[in-house]
């Protein structure tokens, strides 16, 4: 007997091809982010899940920009 499998709630067969939408903290869009990576952000507490479908995760805090530390 074949086992069915479970679908998470960000799983591909959701979101599609686009991917999870991303909102910061304070709301405002960002780029899309792959299932995978929003399954990981949602497990280490840095994102909670605002909206199950179409999936859309928010920040709990603001991305830091990249630093310039390599630059000469």
């Amino acid at each position: 007997m074949r086992r069915r499998r479970r679908s998470h709630p960000l799983g591909t067969e959701v979101c599609g091809p686009t991917g999870v939408a991303v909102l910061d903290a304070t709301g405002h869009p960002l780029a899309p982010c792959a299932p995978a990576r929003a399954r990981r952000l949602l497990r280490r507490g840095r994102a909670w899940l605002l909206r199950e479908r179409p999936p859309v995760i928010q920040l709990t805090r603001t991305p830091s920009a990249p630093s310039d530390a390599e630059q000469p």
